[in-house]
């Protein structure tokens, strides 16, 4: 699937907000996770699993803008990871685990990933059309 200027422009931004989101879940982002309302947690182990896995979606994030193309398999996946992680923040909120401001933090993922599910709508539409 070629991406559109708009399109190319949301992967780079999602590499921005990949890379925020990556340090703040480190060992080091501590400050972060407190202003974002998120968990602290008790081992750096997690931190740093999770934190890596944020980061290399963001490296994927930006290939995917450097070249201009993407495969809709993982734009599913990203769309996916993206409102699930949004899920699982407002779920603990609601169930008073985490304070509302979490949900707030996890704003741009309910946005991107529903910007990628657009996408992929949009594109199997297209392809229906024709």
């Amino acid at each position: 699937m070629q991406l559109s200027n708009a399109m190319r422009a949301a992967m780079f931004s999602t590499v921005l907000m990949n890379a925020v989101g990556s340090y703040a879940l480190s060992p080091m982002g501590a400050s972060l996770r407190d202003l974002g309302g998120l968990p602290k947690t008790e081992h750096p182990f997690f931190l740093v699993t999770l934190s890596l896995f944020v980061l290399i979606f963001g490296a994927a994030y930006c290939w995917v803008g450097w070249s201009g193309r993407v495969d809709r398999q993982f734009l599913c996946v990203a769309a996916v990871g993206k409102l699930c992680f949004f899920g699982s923040i407002t779920f603990y909120a609601l169930l008073g685990h985490l304070p509302i401001k979490a949900v707030l933090s996890g704003g741009g993922d309910l946005f991107f990933g529903s910007l990628f599910l657009f996408w992929l709508y949009r594109d199997h539409a297209a392809k229906d059309i024709s």
